[in-house]
């Protein structure tokens, strides 16, 4: 299963957050964990480290345990491995969701959401193997300078041509 959609959600002032049932069913089929059963709690990944964006990373359990790997795997001396072992794996927490898609959002996270000052809403974009967890704010900002960008600009599409065709296209090189 991929994130797909996006899903409005509201933040209450300490933190507690209903995940969409969309975003609960990918994070279930991602969580080894998991088993359905009364009491069971499913996880969900946020990575915050990396601060030249406003939102949030996040990824099944499974998810980031391959991305923790891949990351394990490569050599120390590597300058990726320190930059990424910080960005997705030291500035990480993995949070639980109930059965009724409960969690609570840590200070941390609330701060890195622009959250500090009480409530808001927040925003869960699907990316396919993961999702952005964004302020509203910032998407909705976001959303807007995409649409205000001339087409020629911002798209990986050709004229006439749709998705599937872009995909099935070799890139230019």
């Amino acid at each position: 299963m991929r994130f797909g959609g996006v899903n409005e959600a509201k933040v209450d002032k300490v933190g507690r957050l209903t995940v969409p049932r969309d975003v609960r069913e990918v994070l279930e089929a991602g969580d080894p964990a998991w088993k359905g059963a009364p009491g069971d709690k499913v996880r969900l990944v946020l990575a915050w480290g990396d601060n030249r964006f406003p939102y949030i990373t996040g990824y099944t359990f499974a998810g980031h345990q391959e991305i923790a790997d891949a990351i394990d795997a490569l050599d120390p001396d590597d300058p990726r491995q320190a930059e990424l072992t910080s960005k997705l794996i030291e500035k990480s927490e993995t949070i639980r969701i109930d059965e009724d898609g409960r969690c609570v959002l840590s200070r941390r996270l609330r701060d890195r959401l622009g959250l500090a000052e009480g409530e808001g809403f927040v925003v869960f974009a699907g990316r396919g193997g993961y999702l952005r967890l964004w302020p509203q704010a910032a998407y909705d900002a976001a959303e807007a300078a995409e649409a205000a960008a001339p087409a020629a600009e911002t798209s990986v599409l050709r004229a006439g041509e749709d998705a599937v065709q872009a995909l099935k296209r070799r890139p230019r090189g």
